[in-house]
């Protein structure tokens, strides 16, 4: 089964913008990231007691976003981008 959200924006241009600048759909950083594109972050990222990590932030609009997934493969993403960022240094 699919579930289709169904969001009205006044701007969808600029939602648009706003939700791949602010979010862009990545694991790594999503927190930092929206925040710096101007999401006000309303849960900050914590671990949950059901096995996920997860925070919730509103666009500019005041759509309500969450965000989670689970604790393993969110411990894996990590390290994966901190192999990825050592390997790109060791080529400098």
């Amino acid at each position: 089964m699919a579930i289709t959200p169904y969001l009205y924006y006044e701007d969808a241009g600029n939602a648009l913008k706003f939700l791949a600048k602010a979010f862009g759909f990545r694991r790594s950083g999503a927190q930092t990231k929206g925040a710096d594109a101007g999401a006000t972050i309303i849960e900050e990222l914590t671990d949950t007691s059901y096995g996920h990590r997860r925070y919730t932030a509103t666009d500019p609009e005041g759509h309500e976003w969450c965000f989670a997934e689970p604790i393993r493969r969110a411990k894996a993403a990590r390290k994966a981008t901190a192999a990825s960022s050592a390997r790109a240094s060791a080529r400098r």
